[in-house]
Order: C-alpha cells, then structure tokens, then sequence
C-alpha cells in the first residue's frame, strides 16, 4: 500500500462544548453541530466537566459499576462520503464501553475523577475523558495513516451526545441527585470536545482513506440468564475486515431511568469462550477471562485485568495481515459460512452481554 508522506496526524486542538442536559441528544453548538471539515483527523477527545451533587435527605446509595462514563448513553460519529456516495454511521458507542475500550487499547490513562461519594451532601466534581478514535490503535503509525478520517470527504459530518443521568451512574434514592458546573453549585455542566489533527492537507492529495466502523450488539433476555454450556451467544457480522470483538459482561441496572443502559455490577458468567468458523470448529477457545487477559498480556503491557471486560483481537502483535477476513464466508457455493462467539453461561437474573466490534470495511485507495 502506497503511503501518505505524513508530517503529523495528532496535532490537538479545542473545537467546541457539547452542552449536558439531561436524557437530552446534543451536538456542537456552532457550525450546524458540525466537527471541522477542512483537514483530515484521527480522533476526538471528549472531556466532561460538571458537579453532581447528593441531596441530603435519603439520596443515593451506591455507585454502580460503570461510573461516572455511563452519563454518556451513546457517542455517534456520521456523515455523507462523496466518493463512496453513502451515509456512514461508523461510530456509535456507549459511553462506558469508550471508556473501557480505552483502558485495554490506549497507551495511558486518561483522566477520571474523583471517586464518587453517596453520603448526604457530598459534591462530586467530576472529569473524565473518552477518546473517539477514528484511526486503529495498537498497529504501527503507518497503518493508522491509511485509516484517518477524511473530513473533507464528507458532508455533513456530525459528532452527536446522548446523555443519560444521574441514575445511569449511581442507585437512585428518594431524593435526587442535582447538576452543576464544576467547582460550583450553580450553572451547568459540559463537555469540552477537542480533535487530532493531520496537518499539510495537501499531502492527502488524492488519497481516500479506509474506513473502521466501531458499534456493539447487546445480548439480553433468556440466553445470558439461563445456565447453559454451548450456548450460540452472538453471530459475528460477515462481509468485511473483523480486528477485533470486545466482550462486556454483567447485571444491567432495573432502575434506571427508561431508555438508558446502566450495568449494576460486571461479572464473568461466560466460560468456554469460543470463536467459531463453520459449526463447532473454533479459531479461538479460551476457558475464561483470565485465559484472555494472559494472551493480550503476552503482546501489551496491561496495567491490570477488567472484571467483565475483555477483548478477542486478531491484530493483537501489530500485524493487519492477522486481522479475520470474514469476505469470503458470504461467497462462494453457500455464500453462507458460520462465524459466532460461544460460550458456557452460568445464568443469573438480569445479566446481559454486550458485544463491540472493530471492522474495517474499506481499504485505502489512491486515486493519483
């Protein structure tokens, strides 16, 4: 693949805030709610800023797994391409999964504070920051080059908010929780929405970038609740590129405000984890999650393992040549090869999994 003579892709700059209302979608506040369209980017860094603060009367009363991310019920990033003639929704994740993401593929950690406190009368001030990568992370400079994101290409390309509230974060009580700006107990809360720019436009010169979708599928009703070995717990999307499917697992909250998603607790109820191609042949098997963690841990330097957090990455050494090429699986006699995650389930009322897929889906072309 040819490359593009880059001088920087990451050069960061503040674009605007997304004001928070509650349970409410919102966009940037100027240009139509549109991200910049003059050069081409590799990410945006969302950070929220706010003060949440417990009423003193029988409140809260305990903060949930998630946290503070879970205000963010959902990040979107879509437009119209002109060359490939289509309307792309290429990014579209909960809040709380951008951030788990971002603790298994960034190289540091980002800011998230303060620990939060339920007691009557406490003010939390909080800040925490989610990266929306648009570029894949984890692979050499040269291959995240090929998958920028092409701004001028688009029309119409929006970064769209939908937020949840304070019950997304912390078990509501019979007095609720209040919003603020931070560092005090009046105006409203934000989020500063900064870009990562490529700078030199004219380097990308007839250069159409590939482009990486990132979206989940959750799993609910009887196949995570019932006790079960073998169970077909999610069909892998074919068609395109797969890098990676991250795994998210646990108890959903059943008092959350309707149309929001909470995890209470995350757990580790899928055993015998299995990627199969064609029925019953798998291409990966690991027994559990600690499984998982040892062969990410054998290529990256984790910090830590996530309880009910884990991913299953074919390009996990670098390499895109690794990366599950599910084209061929809707071709040829059939046109229709098997490709599923299973798994053991040790049943429990309320359990959920969600499953986030990386799937690149158009390579990068020259057009020079």
């Amino acid at each position: 693949m040819m490359q593009v003579p880059i001088t920087t892709f990451s050069r960061v700059e503040y674009i605007d805030a997304i004001p928070f209302s509650s349970n409410s979608t919102q966009t940037l506040p100027t240009n139509g709610g549109l991200l910049p369209n003059d050069r081409f980017m590799s990410f945006v860094i969302l950070e929220f800023r706010g003060r949440l603060t417990m009423p003193a009367g029988t409140g809260p009363s305990a903060v949930r797994a998630d946290s503070m991310a879970a205000l963010v019920e959902r990040v979107s990033v879509e437009g119209f391409h002109k060359q490939r003639r289509q309307q792309e929704k290429f990014f579209d994740l909960r809040g709380a999964d951008i951030e788990l993401l971002q603790r298994l593929y960034s190289p540091g950690t980002f800011i998230k504070t303060p620990a939060l406190s339920v007691t009557a009368n406490a003010t939390n001030d909080m800040i925490f920051q989610l990266m929306i990568p648009f570029a894949p992370q984890r692979l050499p400079v040269a291959v995240q080059a090929g998958y920028l994101l092409d701004c001028p290409n688009y029309e119409s390309l929006k970064l769209t908010v939908q937020w949840g509230d304070f019950k997304s974060i912390v078990v509501p009580g019979a007095s609720d929780a209040t919003w603020s700006a931070y560092g005090s107990a009046s105006g409203s809360a934000t989020m500063r929405v900064y870009g990562g720019f490529a700078i030199q436009p004219a380097r990308f010169a007839n250069f159409v970038p590939g482009r990486i979708w990132r979206y989940s599928q959750e799993v609910s009703g009887s196949i995570p609740t019932t006790t079960a070995t073998g169970v077909r717990m999610f069909d892998i999307p074919r068609g395109y590129d797969i890098r990676s499917v991250a795994i998210k697992s646990g108890t959903k909250a059943t008092d959350a405000t309707a149309g929001n998603n909470a995890y209470q607790t995350l757990t580790e109820f899928m055993g015998d984890i299995r990627i199969n191609l064609g029925l019953g042949k798998y291409i990966r098997r690991y027994l559990d999650h600690n499984a998982i963690h040892a062969d990410l841990a054998s290529s990256w330097n984790l910090a830590s393992k996530i309880t009910g957090f884990t991913t299953l990455d074919f390009a996990q050494n670098g390499s895109p040549g690794e990366i599950l090429n599910t084209r061929p699986l809707i071709q040829g006699p059939t046109g229709n090869v098997d490709l599923y995650v299973q798994s053991d389930v040790t049943g429990a009322a309320n359990q959920a999994a969600n499953f986030i897929l990386e799937e690149w889906r158009f390579k990068p072309v020259f057009n020079g």
